[in-house]
């Protein structure tokens, strides 16, 4: 007797964006109104009573969390639309055993069991940082105890963690999935459009780490910086990084360059079966030469990845941002202190 098949769920973050126009920004908008009316009731206690509510509370933090969870959600959709576009470009050339909407489906949609899981760990990551921050596990419960200012400010970061998590584990389960993928694929080292989506859906999904490692430097506008704000995600999230672009990319690699190697293999045969200079050549032994010697030029500079130029400086400029936006938030920290003479 077949045991039943596990109910299967849209992706939580996936399902806060609405299948309108513009969908992702309205989501990003309301994710911030609602932090900053979270966050700002905190702020009005605090210039309230500063004398109390003043030890719990900092903008910056706040900002932050507000900013990431805003950022994650709607990248996140987007990384997973590029991911449908990549299945739809990619389907003439897979096997026809293969089925797109199955594979869009897993893409989208996973069990509750998954969704435990992901919240388990992100509040075991939360509470490993709380507990970094606090010192102790009494003063963990005293700030989420103490009032309305603490507890938002340390409930704050959970957020982070879960769309965090939900989001870094769905695509990791992505990338796995295009690269089973690749088995089913008949690439052609001489056609890009075979291989090409692959690399352009792995480019995109490291928008979400990279994007998150970007804005760091918000929590540390009012000149103080703790290792445990930020040294726990950079840690976990930035292999992460690595495996989304390996995983689905590697089998591709060692194919065309298998593929690669076998083509200039048969060219250089061609070209040494062609007569020698010295015993005398017609025309057409000269144009034949000509042809497969450019031909082999040809192929010398195809990839041995499924990146190409445009996909590279993309990430080029994808990574760049993350120690830019560290390099100016110092460079405004000194100018700031220049300027009021601290």
């Amino acid at each position: 007797m077949n045991s039943k098949a596990p109910t299967m769920l849209r992706i939580t973050i996936l399902r806060l964006i609405p299948n309108v126009r513009f969908g992702r920004w309205l989501t990003a908008l309301i994710i911030a109104v609602i932090g900053l009316a979270i966050f700002g009731l905190a702020g009005f206690l605090v210039d309230y009573d500063a004398e109390r509510f003043g030890y719990y509370f900092e903008w910056p933090p706040a900002l932050f969390f507000i900013s990431a969870v805003a950022y994650i959600v709607p990248v996140f959709h987007f990384i997973t639309e590029r991911s449908f576009a990549a299945l739809d470009d990619l389907a003439p050339h897979l096997d026809d055993s293969v089925s797109i909407p199955q594979l869009r489906t897993s893409i989208e949609q996973r069990t509750w069991a998954w969704h435990l899981r992901c919240a388990l760990f992100a509040v075991l990551l939360w509470l490993v940082q709380s507990y970094m921050l606090a010192g102790s596990f009494r003063l963990m419960w005293f700030y989420l105890t103490d009032g309305y200012v603490s507890f938002v400010m340390s409930v704050g970061s959970l957020f982070v963690w879960l769309a965090m998590v939900i989001a870094m584990r769905a695509l990791a389960d992505n990338a796995r999935l295009f690269g089973r993928l690749s088995a089913d694929l008949r690439v052609d080292v001489l056609n890009p459009a075979s291989y090409r989506p692959i690399g352009q859906m792995a480019i995109s999904s490291t928008l979400v780490v990279l994007g998150a490692q970007a804005l760091l430097p918000i929590m540390w506008m009012d000149g103080t910086v703790s290792i445990w704000t930020t040294l726990p995600a950079v840690i976990l999230f930035l292999p992460l990084l690595l495996y989304l672009t390996l995983v689905p990319t590697l089998p591709l690699r060692r194919e065309l360059r298998t593929q690669k190697g076998a083509a200039i293999a048969a060219v250089q045969q061609a070209i040494n079966a062609l007569p020698r200079p010295q015993e005398g050549l017609n025309p057409s032994d000269v144009q034949q030469a000509t042809v497969l010697m450019d031909y082999r030029q040809h192929l010398n500079a195809l990839p041995e990845g499924p990146f190409d130029f445009p996909a590279i400086v993309r990430f080029s400029l994808y990574a760049i941002v993350v120690p830019l936006t560290w390099a100016g938030a110092a460079i405004i920290e000194i100018f700031v202190n220049m300027i009021l003479g601290t």
